[in-house]
């Protein structure tokens, strides 16, 4: 993989994919909410897909790094159980628990 930030690591990587930007200020993977819009937050917002838009990741840092404070894009992250009721979110929930099991 090729990035243009002067870190090979997670949290900047990340960042750069879903923002498209490289900023040198994100320069750890400490749970610091980002700055910089998410495609994910720039398509919440449009008309078609608002409220529509949600995160499923397998690091609880993500949660950052899209921002769910500024963008309210639900994310469920590490092997936290998502609150929401739809069939998705209980069968990902379901899978979580025996993708622990098995480890």
């Amino acid at each position: 993989m090729s990035v243009a930030n002067n870190y090979y690591f997670s949290y900047p990587g990340y960042s750069e994919i879903l923002t498209g930007i490289a900023d040198d200020n994100i320069d750890s993977n400490d749970k610091i909410y980002n700055p910089n819009l998410t495609f994910l937050e720039w398509l919440n917002n449009h008309k078609l897909y608002k409220n529509k838009v949600a995160a499923f990741a397998s690091w609880d840092v993500f949660p950052y790094i899209i921002n769910t404070e500024r963008s309210k894009i639900p994310v469920n992250a590490g092997f936290d159980k998502s609150t929401e009721k739809d069939s998705y979110s209980q069968l990902l929930n379901n899978l979580q628990s025996e993708i622990q099991a098995m480890a």
